[in-house]
């Protein structure tokens, strides 16, 4: 459910608290929380200084995710306050310079070190860049928030009121039928303020954002498929075409070899060993450029905001590398082996009268 605001920013705090007590006044309501982006349906990235760390310099993150939040965010989610605690209601309402951060955070920001205490600077204004300190007052657990594909490998909670939004998302855990409390909520909503502009959303977490990363895995799953596919079979007709041509052109050489007393298996193993040597240089260097490619491009591609793309593979698949590499190997092989042993078969005298 999206709240929008046509009001003073000063007024956003007291406006939110009236609306989270009526809510969770309801007898189907049993936690509300405010958030700026829903899990799984947005993120913002910003730049973060760890402060007071004996972490190595550049060893700590320098981009994370962030997220403005409410204290029952954590109960209405699910997400486990680990070590430390949750912002109190006070605090989220006076502003309270409060942090608090997620496990791979805390373990990379502050290794072998307790982090609660600490103190993050965290770039909360982009327009006119500003720096805000906050201090760790808790570790959430690890959560798949910004892609259902990966862990958000560091995620910075802020109280809702150190932001000022003027729209926001309410997510609402609900004991009974949702659509049943739809009524009740949007009557209450209404009766706070009639400025209020709800936006409704009946779909749960896992009907909405779940399945639309899941869809959207799939259709980049099943288009990467089809092009390594296409890009499969046009390397197989082209190695094949190019080592075919290469051996068969050399018909006149084997009729040489022939006339001078050697045998069809020599001919045969000295045609596939001299056209399969270019194909194994050129196929290590090609293992050597897709392992350096492939670390490239994972490293541009996953940083904290990113949509992931890569849905959990590695860098290296040995089954992937291996397999097409024998693949291409085989077809390389054949494309040798069938020309030449043709041109084994074909009488000396007329191998040599060929041109």
């Amino acid at each position: 459910m999206t709240l929008l605001y046509n009001i003073d920013p000063a007024k956003n705090n007291a406006m939110r608290q009236q609306e989270i007590e009526r809510l969770e006044a309801l007898p189907d309501v049993q936690n509300v929380a405010l958030v700026d982006f829903v899990p799984l349906r947005g993120t913002w990235t910003t730049e973060a200084k760890a402060l007071e760390t004996k972490a190595t310099p550049g060893s700590t993150p320098s981009s994370v995710l962030a997220r403005h939040i409410s204290p029952a965010y954590f109960d209405t989610v699910g997400i486990s306050i680990v070590r430390g605690r949750n912002f109190t209601r006070e605090e989220a309402q006076s502003g309270a310079p409060l942090a608090i951060v997620s496990a791979a955070m805390a373990r990379q920001s502050w290794p072998e070190e307790d982090p609660l205490g600490k103190k993050i600077k965290v770039l909360t204004s982009w327009t006119k860049p500003e720096w805000s300190v906050f201090e760790v007052v808790g570790v959430a657990g690890d959560v798949r928030s910004a892609n259902i594909s990966r862990l958000d490998p560091a995620l910075v909670y802020l109280p809702t009121s150190s932001a000022n939004l003027k729209d926001y998302s309410a997510l609402l855990r609900i004991s009974g039928d949702p659509r049943e409390a739809m009524g009740a909520i949007r009557s209450v909503l209404e009766q706070i303020d009639g400025r209020l502009r709800p936006a409704f959303s009946l779909l749960s977490l896992e009907d909405s954002a779940v399945k639309a990363q899941t869809l959207m895995a799939r259709t980049f799953t099943l288009s990467a498929m089809v092009l390594a596919g296409v890009a499969l079979i046009l390397a197989s007709i082209g190695v094949y075409g190019v080592m075919a041509f290469l051996v068969s052109q050399r018909e006149k050489e084997v009729g040489i070899h022939m006339a001078l007393g050697a045998t069809r298996q020599d001919v045969l193993l000295l045609m596939l060993r001299q056209g399969m040597r270019p194909v194994i240089v050129g196929g290590l260097l090609g293992i050597v450029g897709a392992f350096s490619v492939s670390g490239f491009m994972r490293a541009l591609l996953i940083f904290p905001g990113s949509v992931d793309v890569l849905y959990g593979a590695r860098w290296f698949d040995p089954l992937t590398f291996v397999g097409l590499s024998i693949l291409l190997v085989s077809i390389a092989l054949l494309a040798c082996y069938v020309p030449a042993r043709r041109a084994t078969r074909i009488d000396p005298l007329v191998a040599l009268r060929h041109e």
